[in-house]
């Protein structure tokens, strides 16, 4: 009967949706905030007896109490049915107090609370009371929303809630004051709460980005789509409420360095997209690309802003983001040690933060792999080891095995981290992206072949990548130790992988030790020859030929004979 109670009365489309964003429904289904016979029945207090019975049936079970709550906010048209709500959400928490649907059950609750106060604000007879009042139901909301993501880190629907809470709250604050801009409104220091709002979308959509990509899988494209359409309306809204914040330009700069030490940190991340949105007409689909535009004094008065930013707020990781952001995408050479740096820093103030922390440990480990596949042979083992000693921590700490974000390409510094957005799409007949030609072709040996789907190669910095024998044709007992190959490298939170691996013809390049020789007929110096493929035209296949046999012969044949005797210098001596 349980099961035939939640199909009839709970279910939409056919599961339970308890704790979904509900302004976010799926296009592709015929989502609706009850199930059929709720809305068929279509009188208020008749829907709710009906909840109150599975209430009172199953007084024991968290989520009809948080079914009986959701339905009685959703319907809300007075304070007291709000209050209402929440007692039935407290009710289902005392009962499933690490349910992260339930926790967002109750940011949902205030957050509509907050909606009715926004839409009644004009015909409230204490309206002057009504911002303290959403300030405090924004806290609550948020602690609320928190503690949903807290108890499942993955779930999006808590991002995309507060943030368009927020964004509502921000522009109501700015309605109901005296100032005409969203820029002026938010630079008046009276205004720092909502200032402090502002910086918590950014890291929201910083993180809800993160875990959009941590999820990522070939198998999981309707889902990621569906996630990433929900973040990036949440960011149209959010730089909606902000307005054409680029006439605040000299505002932010000016704040960022001569404000409150508290809040320069949010006039820096303001000053930096401010100058972005006005290289590319304020669209903020298009901010990565106003790097690229900035002159050589725009540039160092960002990275400037930033690195100032990271100094007062180390424990924030959006500044780190933007910082790293900055050399990938600017026109300016990064080398490896000048991200490793901040990287690092990054790392080290996170403990504290279970997702940001991996994510620095993650750009650790592919910083330091980087570098040490793009200086080969020819340095030292350091960036091997640390490499090494970050995979493993992230191995430990990781949640998606599958799938590669960063990869090896062919830029100079920190440009060798291409990210996987920049490759296009996977192409269905070879399984691979579109856009290769900025990735960069790594060689190695075939050190083992387990089975037909796992093996491993030897890169000739020492790394060690995971390949799939099968697609190349590779075959264990013969390509092991011997077999040259050429490939792309991946770098998934579990280590590296190769893909589009080939076979190639080469040799080792042989080192004269000496520092000069003489070669005859030559009077001068020459200089050290470093191998001999420097002196072969480097289009000639050089073919290595080893245990050539000797041919055998026949044996000789009679044809005739000849008497030497006539000859005299051939006569014997006596």
């Amino acid at each position: 009967m349980r099961i035939l109670y939640k199909n009839l009365y709970l279910n939409r489309n056919y599961e339970d949706l308890l704790g979904q964003d509900e302004d976010f429904e799926d296009p592709n289904t015929s989502s609706k905030k009850f199930s059929q016979i709720i809305q068929n029945i279509a009188n208020k207090q008749n829907q709710i007896a009906i909840f109150q019975t599975l209430v009172n049936k199953y007084n024991d079970e968290a989520h009809y109490y948080g079914h009986l709550g959701r339905f009685l906010y959703e319907t809300a048209i007075t304070a007291k049915e709000f209050e209402d709500a929440e007692t039935e959400i407290l009710n289902a928490l005392d009962f499933g107090e690490k349910d992260y649907n339930l926790w967002h059950l109750k940011g949902m609750c205030n957050r509509r609370k907050i909606e009715y106060l926004i839409r009644e604000y004009e015909y409230l007879s204490e309206n002057n009371e009504v911002e303290d009042i959403i300030k405090e139901l924004s806290n609550i909301a948020q602690e609320a929303f928190a503690k949903s993501r807290e108890y499942n880190e993955h779930n999006l629907h808590s991002h995309t809630s507060e943030i368009q809470m927020l964004n509502k709250v921000i522009n109501f604050g700015k309605q109901i004051s005296t100032y005409q801009s969203s820029q002026d409104f938010l630079l008046d220091k009276n205004n720092s709460w909502y200032e402090n709002k502002v910086s918590d979308i950014f890291n929201l959509l910083d993180e809800a980005q993160y875990v959009i990509d941590l999820s990522r899988d070939v198998e999981q494209s309707r889902v990621i789509s569906k996630s990433t359409s929900m973040i990036e309306a949440s960011e149209g809204t959010f730089f909606s409420v902000l307005g054409n914040f680029t006439k605040a330009i000299n505002k932010f700069k000016r704040l960022s360095e001569l404000g409150d030490r508290q809040s320069r940190p949010f006039y820096g991340k303001m000053y930096v997209y401010s100058t972005l949105a006005s290289k590319v007409g304020n669209d903020p689909r298009k901010l990565k690309e106003g790097w690229k535009k900035l002159s050589d004094f725009e540039f160092q008065t960002l990275k400037t802003t930033l690195e100032r930013s990271i100094r007062e707020q180390p424990e924030n990781p959006h500044s780190y983001k933007l910082l790293i952001q900055a050399m990938r995408h600017s026109n300016v050479y990064f080398g490896f040690e000048q991200a490793l740096g901040p990287v690092k820093t990054w790392y080290d103030n996170s403990l504290n933060f279970e997702m940001s922390h991996l994510e620095a440990l993650y750009y650790r480990y592919v910083l330091h792999a980087c570098k040490a596949i793009d200086e080969g042979e020819s340095f030292g083992d350091f960036d091997v080891t640390e490499a090494k000693k970050y995979i493993n921590e992230c191995k430990q700490k990781s949640t998606n095995d599958k799938y590669s974000f960063e990869w090896y390409g062919n830029g100079k510094g920190i440009k060798k981290m291409v990210n996987h957005g920049e490759l296009g799409s996977m192409k269905n007949d070879k399984g691979f992206f579109e856009k290769v030609e900025k990735l960069g072709e790594v060689q190695g040996t075939i050190s083992n072949i387990f089975d037909r789907q796992s093996g491993k190669i030897i890169l000739e910095c020492g790394l060690e990548t995971f390949f799939v024998p099968a697609r190349g044709g590779f075959e264990k007992g013969k390509d092991e130790g011997v077999t040259k190959v050429k490939f792309y490298v991946g770098f998934r939170y579990n280590g590296l992988t190769a893909w589009e691996v080939t076979r190639i013809n080469s040799i080792k390049p042989v080192y004269v030790e000496s520092e000069k020789f003489e070669i005859e007929g030559f009077d001068q110096d020459i200089e050290e020859v470093e191998s001999i493929a420097d002196i072969i035209e480097s289009d000639k296949e050089i073919i290595k030929i080893e245990n050539l046999e000797r041919p055998k012969l026949k044996g000789l044949t009679l044809i005739n004979t000849i008497d030497i005797s006539q000859f005299d210098k051939y006569k014997k001596k006596k």
